[in-house]
Order: structure tokens, then sequence, then C-alpha cells
């Protein structure tokens, strides 16, 4: 866009617009000049700009009469303002109105240019964010499931050979993946589809709890309890019930699940009889259980019947085909239904697709959640993301900044870093002039 970007200079001084046109003649724009406010208002009208430098100070229309026309009729048009030191609260004002920055008369060269290559990175990505049409949620063999990724693929092959069949499946995958969704539907895609789903965390139960949450209790078994209860498994007749993180179950625990696949029955904690169960089990864990029967903390029998048929979910990092349409899934999860999705600006959608969501899916739910009570105008930009998200992003990619970072005074920060480096790398260049001049000195003749 530099190399064809239309930028009208409006001062009252001849001598600044003749400065400033050749400055950016000299960087390649093209440059309209006009002395004078009203001149500018003039040629507004007639001609089309990508930016306009404008005095504040000026007679009889003003540099801020001109940036309030502007943000009523074209408000595609960037604004930088040129203010003395005493018109700075007259500027920062200005910022309010839609300013994208000002810079101070006399203004060194080297910041003018950035703030002119700021406001028109800014405005290309605004056009870009409006150009851009947002992508519309997929349909997939699985209403709940994203395939776009090779690895998804696989798995909605798995779940549809596996899923009429009675055989229990361990899914695998890290925390925060989508492991329970994947449990939901191999029993939305089973025989048993008419009959309950109930899915408990093994991770969230202490070891008599989790019990009695599976197996049921007599009354007295544990304090405070007077009646008996039926756990899960005999709670859903004909169903599913899927244990998630089944690598924190106790050992104790799990040799009585054991015993539910040996004799499809279920003894309440407590004693009592033996009662028949038809169930399904489905299992999920977050870490390896083959490692864990190697250290003796889950039994190989157990393993073995769990993991008849094993469901591999990769991290969302490795599977990154899937991160915009499960985004796009999250916002319509949280979103009024009669409201459209939120547009999403161009580095709000560049920080989604290239932060490597360390909790994955639950990750992702929980920032679009975030993110969409600060929507206004039904765009979602980079500010309503979490800060520790854009910086990761931006140090991962090592890409350029943001325009929108450097609005107002963020771009003062960023040319004092600038100009830090700059006096060091002189610095570095005196002292190899200086290097170079000494060693071109005739030696010092050898006193004998």
């Amino acid at each position: 866009m530099a190399a064809k970007a239309r930028i009208l200079v409006v001062d009252d001084q001849e001598s600044i617009l003749t400065l400033l046109k050749t400055i950016l003649n000299s960087e390649g724009y093209e440059v309209i000049t006009a002395h004078g406010g009203d001149i500018a208002l003039e040629l507004l009208q007639a001609e089309s700009f990508d930016l306009m430098i404008t005095d504040i100070e000026m007679e009889p229309v003003s540099g801020m009469d001109l940036l309030k026309e502007c943000a009523k009729k074209y408000s595609h048009m960037g604004v930088i303002l040129m203010t003395g030191y005493g018109s700075v609260n007259t500027a920062i004002n200005g910022l309010k109105l839609g300013a994208f920055d000002y810079v101070h008369k006399p203004f060194k060269v080297e910041d003018l240019m950035l703030t002119v290559q700021r406001s028109l990175g800014h405005i290309s990505a605004q056009a870009t964010a409006e150009e851009t049409p947002q992508p519309e949620i997929k349909q997939y063999r699985f209403p709940d499931v994203v395939e776009e990724s090779s690895a998804m693929h696989t798995v909605c092959d798995v779940i549809q050979r596996v899923a009429p069949t009675d055989t229990a499946v361990l899914i695998v995958g890290e925390s925060g993946t989508p492991r329970e969704t994947i449990a939901r539907t191999i029993h939305a895609q089973s025989q048993r589809k008419k009959k309950n789903f109930a899915a408990v965390n093994c991770a969230e139960y202490s070891e008599a709890l989790l019990e009695a949450a599976l197996f049921g209790h007599t009354k007295d078994a544990l304090p405070g309890v007077t009646s008996d209860k039926q756990g899960l498994l005999e709670q859903t007749p004909g169903g599913t019930v899927f244990l998630d993180e089944v690598n924190a179950m106790p050992l104790n625990i799990q040799e009585k699940v054991l015993q539910v696949f040996q004799t499809r029955a279920v003894r309440p904690m407590g004693g009592g009889k033996s009662v028949p169960v038809d169930v399904r089990i489905l299992a999920a864990s977050s870490s390896n259980l083959r490692e864990l029967t190697e250290q003796g903390q889950f039994r190989m029998d157990l393993y073995r019947r769990l993991s008849i048929i094993p469901v591999v979910i990769k991290p969302l990092r490795e599977r990154k085909e899937d991160i915009m349409q499960t985004v796009f899934r999250a916002l319509r999860a949280v979103q009024e239904k009669d409201k459209p999705l939120p547009a999403i600006e161009p580095e709000a959608l560049k920080v989604l697709k290239n932060y490597t969501w360390p909790g994955n899916e639950a990750e992702l739910h929980n920032t679009l959640k975030h993110a969409l009570s600060f929507v206004t105008d039904n765009r979602l930009s980079s500010d309503m993301l979490p800060l520790k998200m854009v910086t990761a992003v931006k140090t991962h990619t090592a890409v350029g900044t943001s325009p929108e970072e450097f609005r107002g005074q963020q771009l003062r920060i960023y040319l004092k870093e600038q100009e830090a480096k700059k006096a060091e790398e002189m610095k570095k260049r005196a002292a190899r002039v200086l290097q170079e001049g000494l060693g071109s000195l005739p030696k010092p003749p050898n006193p004998e």
C-alpha cells in the first residue's frame, strides 16, 4: 500500500508543505499539498486520499475542524496531526476524535516517517478486516466434532467403525482436548443412543466418594448416609458410562471396575447383593496408561480391557487446521442465537491461529467466552484477547507488530526504543571507524 498511498498535507506555511512533499515523495508516496484548511476541504470533496497530515493551528479552518469533517465523511482515511508544544492537549483531544497520532513541531524526519508507516498499516489492516469474509461454520460427519485436520479425520473414522459395537474404547488426549465430546459422539452413534449417557471425572473424587458414585452404597456405608443409593453403573441401564481421567482411579476401584467387565454386575459399597448391569464403559486418560502399568499405578488387566479400541486426540497445537472452525463453534456456543458471529479482525485471527493453546479446546472456549464480553460493533479485535496470548504469538512468530499498538502515546515508547538502538549502533560504528583509523597510522619507530 505504501508505494501507492495518496497523502494530503495541509499547512499554512509554504516551507512546511515543500519540505513534507519532498520527504514523502522520496519514500514513494503520492503527495498533494493544501495551503490552508479551506483548500483542504475542497480537495477532500474532489479527490480520495489514504492519509491526511495536517497542522492544527490554522485559520479560518483549523486542523481540528478538518478532523471532525473527516470523522463524519471520510472515516476510511487516516489523520496525523502536527502541533506545537503549546497545543498538546488539543492534539490529545484529536486522538479521541479519531486521529491516528500526532507529531510535535519541529519534528524529526524519522519520527514522522514511522508515524506515517504505522498509520497506513493501520488503515490497511482495517480495510482488510472489512473485506475479509468470515468463514461459515462447516458441517462434518458428527455435529460436535471438527475434522479439518487429518488427525481428527482419523478419529472420526474410528468413531464410525466402533460406535455401533459394544466394545470398550480408551480415548487418550491432553487435558482440555474434547475427550468427553468424542465419548458422547460414540454414544450418539451407537445402538444405546436412546438411553442415558453418564460421565464422571475420576480425578475430582476421593476414593470413597468415587466408589459410591460408580457402584452405589448401602445405608450407613458413609458417614451421615441413612439410605441406599444406586451408582451410575446401575442408574444407566442400557446406556453408556464415561470414565474421564481414569488414570487417576485408585487401584482398589480399578479392581471393582474390572469385575464389572467380567461379571456384568456391581456390588454396592458397604455390602449387599450384586446387581446385574447392562452398560457400555468408555474411558479417557490424559496420561499414558501403558507407562502407569509399568510403574504399578494402573492394572494391566484393566488397561487391556479398556484399550481394545484406542482413540488418540492430538493436542490442538498439532491440529492447526481445526483451530478456526473450533473458534467459530465456540463463538456460536456463547453468542446469542439470533445474532451473527462477530467479525474477527486480521490481527486477532493471527493470534488465534498461531497461539499454541496449551489448554487445548477448553482454553480456546474460555478465551472466546471472555473475549465476547468485550465485543463492540460485533467485531472481535486482538485487544479483546488475553495479553499473554498476543505477546506469546509475537514472540514466537517474530513478525511485525500490529499497527494498532502504536496508536497515540504508544508510538512515543516505540520511537524511544528505536532511538536508543540507533544510538548504540552509532557508538559501535564510531568505534569500528576509530579502530580502523588507528590501524592505518604508521607505527612509531622502535627505540633502540
